[in-house]
């Protein structure tokens, strides 16, 4: 449930943070037979893998995985964001377009870009999760050009790494030495033991 900001209120900032909607697995555990069919990709999705020409020669360009070489086929790969998460996510734009119209009406009549800061992490899903939660936030409001800032592969503020911080490096490892984590982890082992066995 979004919470009400109370009537003696003035909304400054607004944040969202997101995880991902639906998207495929992130190791291969049955053989390619026994997979299914993943789709990840449409013309028709909210976040298609399409890439735009600049304005003065419009034209897309649509990237088409070979499913062949798909992990998840027809076109899936390793933790990809399915059509179906695009629409999840989409749809929860949609909610909190709904609830910021309801706290101003106009919120959406400034149409400048710098009002919005978008941050996603640097990975296709992270940034396809983006684009579907902004279709539906702007749905069809026209905008200037958007942008999402990332990190990079190695360094990334939104997921910390203890290689690069202390404080989380001592964390990590007084937790991974805790009995709650061992616990964590006997309690894992057994509730998936008939899935370990199946796959072997």
């Amino acid at each position: 449930e979004i919470p009400k900001i109370p009537p003696e209120y003035e909304l400054i900032q607004y944040q969202v943070v997101i995880n991902s909607g639906s998207h495929s697995p992130k190791n291969v555990f049955l053989s390619r037979e026994k997979r299914g069919f993943w789709y990840c990709d449409s013309k028709n999705a909210h976040s298609p893998r399409m890439n735009a020409f600049p304005l003065k020669m419009p034209r897309s360009i649509h990237s088409i995985v070979d499913k062949r070489y798909s992990e998840y086929p027809p076109n899936c790969f390793l933790n990809d964001l399915t059509v179906e998460g695009m629409n999840q996510i989409h749809n929860l734009g949609l909610i909190y377009r709904k609830y910021l119209l309801s706290i101003d009406t106009k919120y959406f009549n400034d149409k400048k870009s710098q009002k919005f800061r978008i941050r996603a992490t640097n990975d296709d899903n992270s940034l396809r999760n983006a684009i579907s939660f902004l279709t539906g936030l702007f749905n069809d409001e026209k905008v200037d050009d958007l942008e999402i800032v990332t990190g990079t592969k190695n360094k990334e503020i939104i997921i910390p790494d203890k290689k690069y911080c202390n404080d989380i490096k001592s964390i990590t490892e007084d937790f991974e030495s805790s009995d709650e984590w061992h616990d964590i982890i006997s309690n894992a082992v057994n509730d998936f033991k008939n899935i370990f066995q199946y796959l072997n």
